[in-house]
């Protein structure tokens, strides 16, 4: 009879009336029987949807069974970040012509699990950007999802606007925005006049801020936070908000069963 294991320990076969039950509680824990456990274990800053389908085929030799219980389990400070603001950790019911959307999916979590933060604020003479929207962490299109999350989820950090400055005198300042935590780019654009400044990158865990020059050092937008608001000062006096861009999501499921073992830390919007 085959064994089910969970963290090293055996799990044993529950049966009730003489049929075998697919779920029950360790420790309580919910745990399911003959669940096949992908393990992450190093950092990956570019998983995308076809990295994660890729995991499961390596797993089985190819496609899943129907009905299937898998595990993925990111160890202690293990970091996935999203390759790209459209990218992420994605699960689409699709897959293997829709045999996908008939397995459970488990995500324990005991690292990071971030979406890509987003670009800062272009700008120009006259105009300035508010910069790219972070992008989301974990997105579930058709398949049932539980969450064990012991660490942190959270979507990519907003990009800070652009700034601009005409004191009516020695001309326009103008500062591209800076890139939201973790690994937006500042602003790539500057065609502003006279003065310019480019905003910086975002570490993993530490946002970019806009160019130098008045009005600008504005901060991108951390783990699931928007991005800073910019100013555009007019030769008049009149200042407008050049507002800064949203974080991504969380987690996001769709079209299927959700729900959380353990929520733990959540930056950004969540079911």
């Amino acid at each position: 009879m085959p064994k089910t294991y969970l963290d090293g320990r055996e799990i044993k076969r529950w049966w009730l009336d003489g049929r075998e039950v697919s779920r029950s509680y360790l420790d309580g824990r919910l745990v399911f029987q003959k669940e096949t456990v992908i393990r992450i274990s190093a950092h990956d800053h570019g998983v995308t949807a076809q990295s994660v389908l890729n995991r499961i085929q390596n797993a089985y030799g190819g496609a899943p069974p129907a009905g299937a219980s898998i595990r993925f389990v990111i160890e202690s400070g293990i970091q996935l970040v999203a390759a790209n603001v459209g990218e992420c950790f994605r699960l689409d019911g699709s897959w293997w012509n829709g045999v996908f959307a008939s397995c459970q999916l488990i995500i324990e979590n005991h690292g990071f699990i971030l979406g890509r933060g987003g670009q800062g604020g272009n700008c120009g003479p006259g105009w300035h950007e508010p910069g790219q929207a972070g992008g989301t962490a974990i997105a579930s299109q058709g398949v049932p999802l539980l969450i064990a999350n012991y660490g942190v989820i959270g979507g990519g950090g907003g990009g800070s606007a652009a700034t601009g400055w005409y004191d009516g005198g020695s001309g326009n300042y103008n500062s591209t925005g800076g890139g939201g935590a973790p690994f937006g780019p500042g602003g790539p654009v500057n065609n502003g006049t006279d003065y310019r400044w480019w905003g910086s990158a975002a570490s993993f865990d530490i946002p970019g801020r806009s160019g130098a020059g008045p009005g600008g050092n504005v901060p991108g937008g951390s783990w699931g936070e928007k991005g800073g608001d910019g100013v555009y000062k007019h030769a008049g006096g009149r200042r407008d908000v050049v507002t800064g861009s949203a974080a991504g999501a969380a987690v996001i499921c769709n079209h299927a069963a959700f729900g959380w073992i353990n929520r733990g830390d959540i930056r950004g919007n969540a079911p």
